[in-house]
């Protein structure tokens, strides 16, 4: 018979978003400015900031394993739909 392992304690670290007014106002001109073409769009790291994001870890957050959506290739602003972020 196999001895059952101890377990280790899982934290979830979850990051809500950013709402402030400033930086809502700066990713979603971004995201107007790519939609436009007028330009390049808020970075991934705007996105994960704005949305929020989530990760886990098994030691204590030493090491981090984070989750965050695949977006498949869409530009940010397919992704981050107006008026549904807030």
């Amino acid at each position: 018979m196999t001895p059952v392992q101890p377990c280790r304690p899982v934290t979830v670290l979850a990051f809500a978003g950013d709402r402030s007014g400033p930086f809502v106002a700066r990713v979603f001109a971004a995201l107007r400015d790519g939609r436009s073409g007028r330009g390049p769009g808020p970075s991934v790291l705007e996105c994960l900031l704005l949305a929020g994001h989530a990760g886990v870890s098994t030691d204590a957050g030493v090491a981090i394993s984070g989750f965050n959506p695949d977006a498949g290739g869409l530009a940010a602003w397919q992704v981050v739909r107006f008026g549904r972020c807030l």
